[in-house]
């Protein structure tokens, strides 16, 4: 059985506030409409989420391009609590 990536993971830390990194490789997403559409939705999912004192990297994979809006909405609704 060969391993996948998943398509977010998230390192989480306290902290004073609520702050957040979202890195996209150019190396796995070549264009950047794809970069920032990734970016975007990331953003709004954070935000719909209650504000908590948390410094969270978010690293993305390629196939995070092809996940619907509530898939990334889940994965990281489950990291944040």
């Amino acid at each position: 059985m060969a391993f996948v990536k998943p398509i977010i993971s998230i390192q989480k830390k306290k902290g004073e506030s609520l702050s957040f990194d979202i890195v996209t490789p150019k190396k796995e997403l070549k264009r950047s409409v794809d970069r920032n559409k990734v970016k975007r939705r990331i953003r709004a999912s954070i935000q719909s989420l209650p504000k908590k004192p948390y410094n969270l990297k978010i690293f993305t994979t390629k196939n995070v391009r092809k996940a619907r809006y509530s898939e990334i909405h889940a994965i990281i609704k489950a990291h944040y609590d």
